[in-house]
């Protein structure tokens, strides 16, 4: 999204792009994907450019977002990288602990858990 408004040749500078869509995206959070994209049209528009459209846009993110985990996917496969390296800070070690509490835990993306 920063690239499509950077590339609009507008008066605002990179920093001030990345604000703007970080507050959107921000507000926009939890919902679908598609209001994001909805929003980046309408942040092309008033700055003249001509969107390609959100479904258009929407496509591409997934696209990029689809590449950037397989590649990670990837490297935790191959171990050319740790889970500990691509996990949230302490996220491991709270686990862990809740673990060791003897408590049950599941984690997984929907439609797919593992027991801890």
């Amino acid at each position: 999204m920063v690239q499509i408004l950077s590339n609009l040749n507008s008066d605002e500078s990179g920093p001030q792009i990345k604000r703007i869509v970080s507050d959107f995206v921000d507000e926009l959070t939890g919902q679908h994907t598609i209001f994001q994209m909805i929003r980046l049209c309408e942040e092309i528009t008033a700055r003249g450019g001509q969107p390609d459209g959100p479904a258009v846009d929407k496509r591409e993110f997934h696209d990029r977002l689809l590449a950037h985990i397989s590649g990670r996917a990837e490297r935790l496969e191959s171990g050319t990288s740790k889970k500990e390296e691509m996990s949230v800070p302490w996220s491991l070690a709270i686990l862990k602990t809740l673990q060791e509490k003897d408590l049950e835990l599941y984690l997984g993306p929907a439609g797919r858990t593992t027991n801890m």
